[in-house]
């Protein structure tokens, strides 16, 4: 069986954050000040989604290459819904190497994207689908990566829904003391509340060169090549 590739899925991904990064560079110095926010966060948005569209699709490649912990999840779920007798007389068992088409089914029957609501439920869900040797990849994530993906997911969830929740989630995890060390200091605020994302992802932090809205989308491809 022809099994898919986890590299390019990568590849494919970074693709996409570098053209969307030469986009807001050559598009942004042409525009208003408002014009810029709403870049910024349209680029985040697009990019912000093709990250949750990657680790769903990585997920299933490396499920492809070796369904055996999804296998003993799906017993363990037959298990706890029938108890173990009826889940000793089911005997068909999975191919190590499932059909790429029907992995998404496996997992969730509903066919939706595997999703994560942040950075530690990820590392998590990893170690529940992935056999080891995939899943090290993820729990192998620093804290301040974790941090980042919570911070890049909640501002997606923010400017996808608008909401006082969202605004109150997003500006929690750019607070969170992970985030707020280190190298990632600039992708977060300390003492105060980010109102207007656009302008906020728009901005240079203080002593950068660059804007936050770059500084996500280079963190994303950084953490997405260590996967």
């Amino acid at each position: 069986m022809k099994k898919a590739n986890p590299d390019k899925t990568r590849s494919d991904f970074q693709r996409a954050i570098n053209a969307a990064q030469d986009l807001f560079v050559s598009t942004c110095k042409h525009l208003k000040y408002t014009e810029q926010k709403w870049l910024a966060e349209v680029v985040f948005l697009d990019c912000a989604i093709r990250w949750e569209g990657f680790i769903s699709d990585l997920i299933e490649r490396y499920v492809n290459k070796d369904s055996t912990v999804v296998a003993a999840d799906l017993t363990k779920q037959v298990e706890k819904q029938f108890g173990p007798f009826v889940a000793g007389l089911i005997q068909r068992v999975l191919p190590k190497h499932v059909r790429q088409k029907d992995i998404g089914r496996l997992i969730d029957p509903r066919e939706k994207n595997i999703t994560f609501s942040d950075g530690e439920e990820l590392a998590k869900g990893a170690e529940k689908y992935l056999a080891p040797k995939y899943s090290a990849k993820f729990l192998n994530l620093s804290k301040q990566d974790r941090a980042s993906i919570t911070a890049w997911t909640s501002i997606r969830h923010f400017l996808a829904h608008r909401s006082q929740r969202a605004m109150k989630n997003m500006n929690a995890a750019l607070g969170h003391a992970d985030l707020t060390q280190g190298a990632t200091v600039h992708l977060s605020v300390t003492g105060w509340r980010v109102k207007d994302v656009g302008s906020w992802l728009r901005a240079k932090p203080v002593g950068g060169d660059e804007s936050r809205v770059l500084l996500y989308l280079k963190k994303m491809s950084q953490v997405a090549a260590s996967l």
